[in-house]
């Protein structure tokens, strides 16, 4: 298994050292996180960030870039102040990063409502199959909000035209579409699918949101009236 990790600072806007720890811990983290989905042949690039970009409450971003790369953009405070803890955020990042690049080698790209939704459900489930703490983003969003996203992926699930930015990063101007509505839903989707077929995120990796959606729709059902009602 080849896992290479690269950092990037031309302009040197990290602190000394920071960018070696990293690349420590991410080389340590992979050793548990790799065997469990078969992956080799990966580049992972590290570099500073503007914090504008980084994920809210946290110190860092991420983003799969198909079957073989992943960068981790990171802000450049020191890393003992970050909040969770640098190995923490770390470590789960590498984890939902390294499982969409494993579904990008199969079942292929996500171009569709309900493959993204599936995808991020499976990666937030496999940050926790890994050891990591559920993430902010996956329990951001509950109740009736939950309840109307779930209502409309149901109703939108093939398709391909649909505004991805609102259902995963929210919309200011419309509480409709809140911050991460798109991964809170994705995560209780599949963390019960995983919970009825007693299955693993790692085993359920090849999974295609087609062959998936027999199941999916009752859950997606349930969570429509369940929701509904909760404060």
């Amino acid at each position: 298994m080849t896992i290479r990790f690269i950092a990037l600072d031309a302009m040197a806007e990290c602190p000394p050292g920071m960018l070696d720890r990293i690349v420590e811990c991410l080389d340590a983290a992979s050793a548990r996180i790799v065997p469990r989905l078969g992956l080799d042949r990966v580049d992972v690039v590290v570099a500073p960030t503007p914090a504008r970009w980084l994920i809210p409450g946290w110190n860092l971003n991420a983003y799969a870039h198909g079957i073989a790369r992943l960068t981790i953009g990171v802000g450049t405070t020191d890393l003992d102040a970050w909040t969770p803890s640098w190995s923490e955020q770390l470590t789960t990042t590498l984890a939902h990063e390294l499982h969409h690049l494993r579904r990008f080698r199969g079942p292929g790209p996500h171009d569709t409502l309900g493959a993204n939704l599936l995808a991020e459900g499976l990666a937030q489930c496999f940050q926790e199959e890994v050891g990591c703490p559920t993430p902010n983003y996956a329990l951001a969003v509950r109740g009736p909000r939950l309840a109307v996203m779930a209502g409309l992926a149901r109703d939108a699930w093939a398709e391909t035209r649909y505004d991805h930015n609102r259902w995963f990063y929210g919309d200011r101007a419309d509480s409709a579409w809140p911050w991460s509505g798109g991964y809170s839903l994705g995560y209780e989707l599949v963390r019960r699918y995983l919970a009825m077929r007693g299955t693993t995120a790692s085993e359920e990796a090849p999974l295609s949101a087609e062959a998936a959606w027999p199941a999916l729709a009752p859950i997606l059902n349930e969570l429509a009236v369940e929701q509904r009602d909760l404060s």
